[in-house]
């Protein structure tokens, strides 16, 4: 006789919606958190939300999640960690919306970012600018998780005819290059909305100003870098050349950018047809420095698990996991397997002389980021210069 397979006795409709608690207090708690609080007999579990940029957020949630199954705990409740990624532009503008205030630059927040426990945005200049709009809305610092040095980036072809690779450039080459070089094409990411365009402005910016030179101050730098500014990195990164040759060279909408370190070994990775040299200034300009910062408002559970997140991520796994990343760990050096671009210096722990706009320290604290003020007349300028644009 053919064998039947018992059927189970609970109810379809008791099944489904069992299915669906199980679902819901999986997403409620991050699914690697709440496999681990079913399977250890946890009475309770304290969770935690992590928003982070997105070239430094696959690292941290690797990280997190081999620290959670291998049994998080904090005062003797288990640990749930969800990590997200978005960009540090939104999750400023919902910071400052919640305050009632708004960033230069950022328009009105959007609804759908909601505001999480623990945020790693790129820059320390987020928090200058939040602490500047409404003091006390973040942390003015937090420790450096990682840090990608602020370059200037060209087509290979290009940066070649400069002394590429065995070439460093000063800031009077860089300008002289964004403001009388007729045959490139500059181009940065909106400063009001990306710490790399804005760091790299800076850095220009404060260059310009020892420059006795009418062609060459200031808003005039900024002039030529917006006429191929884009809102976000990748529409940038899109207008760099596909092809080698001449009149692909010479009509790309953009060969000369300044642009973080990560971004360059992201874009050469994808094998594009025509690869991305990186030249590193001397001295360095401010890099970007992904501090940790715990949002107000956690209770106290909370504020020991982002504490022993925090540990985790100084450790020797999240420095492996951001080579992976292309980024340097807080103090400058390289994890195994970073992919270097041609001709970069072994490590970028020099901190940036007070000429280039500060910057912070090889420990990574964020205290050399650049002042309130000197960000404000950067944004100002900026607008000043697209508005007539």
């Amino acid at each position: 006789m053919p064998r039947h397979r018992r059927r189970s006795r609970v109810p379809g409709p008791v099944r489904a919606i069992t299915a669906a608690l199980v679902l819901a207090g999986a997403a409620a708690m991050g699914w690697a958190g709440y496999l681990r609080a079913s399977g250890s007999g946890c009475a309770e579990v304290v969770h935690l939300t992590v928003t982070a940029a997105p070239p430094i957020a696959p690292a941290i949630r690797e990280t997190a999640q081999r620290w959670v199954d291998g049994g998080a705990t904090v005062a003797g409740k288990c640990v749930a960690v969800d990590v997200s990624e978005a960009s540090p532009a939104d999750v400023a503008a919902a910071i400052a919306g919640r305050a009632g205030v708004a960033l230069p630059g950022l328009g009105q927040a959007s609804e759908r970012v909601p505001l999480p426990d623990v945020w790693v945005p790129d820059s320390t200049t987020w928090l200058t600018r939040l602490q500047s709009a409404a003091a006390g809305v973040v942390a003015a610092t937090g420790p450096s998780l990682a840090r990608s040095a602020i370059v200037v980036a060209m087509p290979e072809p290009v940066a070649k005819q400069l002394g590429w690779p065995g070439r460093r450039l000063s800031y009077p080459d860089v300008l002289d290059v964004i403001t009388a070089n007729t045959q490139l094409h500059p181009g940065i990411v909106d400063p009001g909305r990306d710490a790399g365009g804005l760091a790299g402005a800076l850095a220009l910016s404060r260059a310009a100003q020892s420059v006795s030179d009418p062609a060459r101050t200031p808003e005039a730098v900024l002039r030529s870098l917006a006429v191929g500014n884009s809102t976000v990195p990748q529409d940038l990164l899109n207008k760099f050349p596909r092809q080698a040759d001449r009149t692909s060279l010479a009509s790309a909408k953009v060969t000369v950018a300044p642009l973080p370190e990560q971004a360059v070994i992201a874009y050469n990775t994808k094998r594009p047809p025509v690869r991305l040299a990186a030249f590193y200034l001397d001295p360095e300009p401010p890099p970007l420095d992904y501090p940790y910062v715990p949002l107000p408002g956690l209770n106290s559970d909370q504020v020991a698990a982002a504490d022993a997140l925090g540990d985790v991520l100084a450790g020797a796994a999240f420095r492996q996991a951001l080579a992976a990343c292309g980024l340097r760990a807080a103090d400058g050096t390289a994890g195994a397997g970073f992919a270097a671009p041609r001709g970069a210096p072994a490590d970028v722990t020099a901190t940036p002389s007070a000429g280039t706009g500060g910057g912070s320290g090889s420990g990574g604290d964020g205290t050399g980021a650049p002042d309130a003020q000197a960000v404000q007349a950067v944004l100002k300028t900026w607008t000043t210069v697209t508005t007539r644009s």
